[in-house]
Order: C-alpha cells, then sequence, then structure tokens
C-alpha cells in the first residue's frame, strides 16, 4: 500500500475510517447541604453526562457516545485518584457514572477520560488500531480518544454534571474510485506516517487543557480486517 506522509502539529490521533455506504453554579454550603448525591449504601458519588459532545464513539454526523467499559478519573477532597465504580454495558447517549471519595470542599472537580487503555491523567495513543466495519468509531476508546471536564455541582441531578472536551485529533478517510477494475478489491489497511512523534503515553494537563508529551512513535497503522460480510475487509465505494 502506498505510504502519505504527514506533517501535523498534533500530538496525537485516533484514526477513523468514515465510509459512505458500502465503505466509506452553587455555594460550597449547597455542596454539603446537598451531599445525598452520594450513594447513601456505598459512599459514591454522581457524575453525569448526557450533551452530544460529551460521548466516546463518533456517529457519521460527528454525534458522540459512550461506549461499554468506559470509566472516568477524579480527584477527590483529599487529592486521590478515584475510578467511576461502574461503566455502561453497551452504546448510550448518557450515562451516571458513581465515583467513591469524598467530594465536598468544592462545587466543581476536573474529570478526566483518558481513554479505556489510559490511566489516570495518562493517555495511551495506540500504534495499531483496528476498524471491523466502515460508519463505525466503537475502537476510539481504546485507539486512544481521550478528554477533561469541569464537573459542576447540580441540584437538579443531586450530583455533577460535565461535557467532555475531547483531546485528540482524528483523520477521515473515504475511500472511493471510479476505476471499476477496482470495485471488487478490498481495503486492508491504512498506513499514516508522520513528521512528528503521534503515539504511545500522553498526559492530559489540565493547566493547558491540552495533553502534553512528545512520545514515541511517528506511525499509525489501521487494520480494516472485519467478521461476517466483513470478513473479506472493508470494499471500495463507487
Amino acid at each position: 500500500m502506498k505510504k502519505y506522509s504527514f506533517a501535523s502539529c498534533f500530538k496525537s490521533m485516533a484514526l477513523v475510517f468514515g465510509i459512505g455506504l458500502a465503505l466509506a453554579s452553587c455555594a460550597n454550603e449547597d455542596i454539603a447541604q446537598n451531599q445525598k448525591g452520594n450513594d447513601s449504601d456505598a459512599n459514591l458519588t454522581t457524575f453525569s453526562t448526557g450533551d452530544p459532545t460529551t460521548r466516546t464513539s463518533m456517529e457519521s454526523n460527528g454525534t458522540f457516545y459512550w461506549e461499554s467499559g468506559d470509566k472516568i478519573w477524579v480527584k477527590d477532597d483529599n487529592g486521590a485518584w478515584q475510578q467511576s465504580s461502574n461503566a455502561p454495558t453497551e452504546k448510550t447517549a448518557s450515562f451516571e457514572f458513581k465515583v467513591p471519595g469524598k467530594f465536598t470542599k468544592s462545587s466543581t472537580y476536573k474529570v478526566y477520560y483518558p481513554g479505556q487503555n489510559g490511566n489516570k491523567d495518562q493517555v495511551s495513543i495506540a500504534a495499531n488500531q483496528s476498524q471491523s466495519e466502515p460508519n463505525t468509531t466503537a475502537h476510539f476508546g481504546t485507539a486512544g480518544d481521550c478528554g477533561m471536564a469541569d464537573a459542576a455541582w447540580s441540584n437538579a441531578k443531586n450530583g455533577f454534571a460535565f461535557t467532555l472536551d475531547h483531546k485528540a485529533a482524528y483523520l477521515l478517510f473515504l475511500p472511493r474510485t471510479s476505476n471499476t477494475i477496482l470495485h471488487n478489491c478490498y481495503l486492508t489497511k491504512v498506513e499514516v506516517n508522520s513528521d512528528n512523534d503521534i503515539t504511545s503515553t500522553y498526559t492530559l494537563d489540565p493547566t493547558t487543557g491540552e495533553l502534553t508529551g512528545t512520545g514515541t512513535g511517528k506511525r499509525i497503522i489501521v487494520s480494516t480486517r472485519g467478521s461476517g460480510i466483513y470478513a473479506k475487509r472493508i470494499s471500495f465505494n463507487k
């Protein structure tokens, strides 16, 4: 496969193939008063999200969704990292994360989503990624999607509400051809080479609001091998 070099100012990216058809604020005393946002039997605080921009897989129209296994991290009042004790079990437009620890000192807390292969504020951008079907971004969470948010106390939700600000960049590919000979061919992979490091470990920096770090890899390979009707891998569209 022909290789293309992309000079990029981004320090990281997650790749996705878009394929058409066949291819393609309240005061602190209010917080203390409303700490029943903590589950009484488990001392868990609710961090809820529901706005379209908070989700971690993306539809072709740009709408994001949370995916199975997604979890968030928050530092509690003692400065200790706390991971949500629950996660979605399927694709969902909104979700209430339950987080252990004490959250009574502030009306806002920083939420971190480091991706499914990340930890706390550490993000892992994968050099080898896989997309098994067209028009899906369910692999975003494992490939390196990440983000941060300021969660604010909400009396209506009896917990903290947030909207995730995604920090990874994405490349969208729409492979097409008018050459009828190639209509029976299949796309096996796409390889992206950059002049800058675009893979490995980065840090979600609350000060700059960006990913920081230099990474160690300049190449991302996305395999398009699937199963079922996509067992021969994704085909070209006219």
